[in-house]
């Protein structure tokens, strides 16, 4: 058996999910019956949480090629996490830099025509603000190359997908992946450079949530939160869209104003509306977790305070913490788990149990650990004296929302 450059780009990228699903407890897809069986397909993608998001789009589109910057493949190390794509230069200063930029384009646009899953971020760079940030012309340009080479009859579909995250910076938060309707393009339709840009932008700009500024942002996902702990019918982003566009009547807005004031923002993001009358067996759970967790932390210390560190030094805006924590934790949970392994056979029986021990706390604590997060102070301690009226307001929102009937078609 051969083992050629695809089948160990098959195994990367295979392992690229493995730790998008490590780091994220739910990566889950919405309306993927959008996409088109037929026809040439090009991916546009709003990008949310840097590198990473290449990584929660294997989820949907398998083993694909992206459009990437060099930067990202410079040397063997980053070449593991994000290599095998298509790169450019992201800021092409000389002749032979847009040369080469333009060649890139033109075999993505063939890829696209050989019928490979092609994705391009129009955004060009992440951000996890408020809207969208501007389109750059890239994705128009490779557009515009395949529908120049199409014939009468052939189509192409521009498929637009939007990345949301609750707390993308957060481990264990949820992600989720919007496929919106595409745009239909035959030969000749595509217009200019320009006007084709604006149809992308506004492709994007339905499928993804666009606050005015940064606290209403905040607020929104603060009551998406309260809203999808209780209920995971909705998805995290329609509720953030209907509040975006401030459809939110304005006596249910009152009373989360109301509650922010008296529990604090972070409280009632934090506070999941736990089921069940009885606190203490909510306070018992808690503490029977905590040891498994507290263990789980010991034995995987200094990975673990190592990801904290460089997230902390290296990080300059919330969309790049994942990212980090993915580039050191990966390497050294992985030396870790050698040294251990070694260590087990080494010292034979004793070192197979302390090893088997390993993974058990470990995986458990990934497993437990967003609902052990979800079981802490705020939730059975300070905020109990307001626990009743939070979940009383969360399922007002969920009765309003079943009677304007969001997210039917």
């Amino acid at each position: 058996m051969k083992f050629g450059r695809e089948f160990w780009q098959t195994i990367l990228t295979k392992i690229r999910l493995i730790i998008a699903n490590i780091y994220f407890r739910d990566i889950r897809v919405y309306q993927n019956n959008n996409i088109p069986k037929d026809d040439f397909k090009i991916y546009v993608s709003n990008h949310r949480n840097g590198a990473i998001d290449g990584f929660v789009l294997i989820k949907l589109l398998g083993d694909y090629k992206a459009i990437v910057g060099n930067n990202l493949t410079k040397n063997k190390f980053l070449q593991f996490f994000f290599g095998g794509h298509i790169d450019i230069f992201r800021k092409a200063e000389t002749e032979d830099e847009k040369r080469y930029n333009q060649q890139q384009m033109k075999y993505a646009s063939k890829l696209v025509k050989e019928g490979l899953p092609v994705l391009i971020f129009p955004e060009g760079t992440s951000k996890l603000g408020p809207s969208l940030l501007p389109i750059k012309k890239g994705a128009a340009f490779i557009c515009t190359e395949i529908l120049e080479s199409m014939t009468d009859e052939q189509k192409l579909c521009i498929v637009p997908i939007g990345l949301h995250y609750e707390a993308g910076w957060q481990f264990r938060s949820r992600a989720e992946i919007h496929v919106g309707k595409p745009l239909v393009l035959k030969k000749g339709e595509g217009g200019t450079l320009t006007e084709l840009t604006r149809k992308i932008k506004g492709l994007l700009e339905t499928n993804t949530a666009n606050f005015e500024d940064n606290n209403y942002q905040l607020d929104g996902e603060c009551i998406a939160t309260i809203v999808r702990n209780q209920e995971t019918v909705y998805s995290h982003q329609e509720i953030c869209r209907f509040i975006a566009a401030k459809k939110l009547p304005d006596e249910l807005w009152e009373r989360y104003i109301n509650l922010k004031d008296r529990f604090g923002y972070k409280q009632l993001w934090y506070y999941h509306c736990l089921p069940g009358e009885n606190i203490n067996l909510h306070y018992l759970t808690y503490s029977l977790l905590s040891p498994i967790i507290l263990a789980a932390l010991i034995i995987n210390i200094f990975p673990i305070t190592a990801c904290l560190f460089v997230s902390v030094k290296k990080a300059d805006d919330t969309n790049v913490i994942a990212l980090w924590r993915i580039l050191t934790g990966v390497p050294l949970f992985a030396l870790q788990f050698i040294i251990y392994l070694l260590y087990c056979l080494f010292f034979a029986e004793a070192g197979l149990i302390l090893f088997t021990g390993y993974i058990l706390i470990t995986g458990l604590t990934v497993l437990m650990y967003d609902y052990w997060r979800n079981l802490n102070y705020y939730n059975v301690m300070s905020i109990k004296r307001g626990r009743d009226e939070i979940r009383d307001y969360a399922l007002d929102l969920i009765s309003y929302f079943k009677k304007i009937k969001l997210g039917d078609e």
